[in-house]
């Protein structure tokens, strides 16, 4: 993820949860665990491409709709 769509994407979700305003680990927590996850062929040491996250996707691709529509 890229520091501008995320800094966007954080803008949104706080606008659509208040709650979380201020609060950087549920923030996070949110953004992961409703990331569309990606994998890759290419391993990076301890980091395995198969698995996420990985060194090429991180956790994967931003969804902001599924973050702001999580309860």
């Amino acid at each position: 993820m890229a520091a501008p769509e995320v800094s966007g994407a954080v803008a949104l979700l706080w606008q659509a949860k208040p709650g979380l305003i201020g609060n950087i680990s549920r923030t996070e927590s949110y953004l992961t665990q409703n990331a569309t996850p990606l994998t890759s062929t290419q391993s990076c040491g301890s980091f395995h491409g198969s698995s996420v996250p990985n060194a090429v996707f991180g956790y994967g691709l931003l969804n902001i709709l599924r973050t702001v529509q999580a309860p």
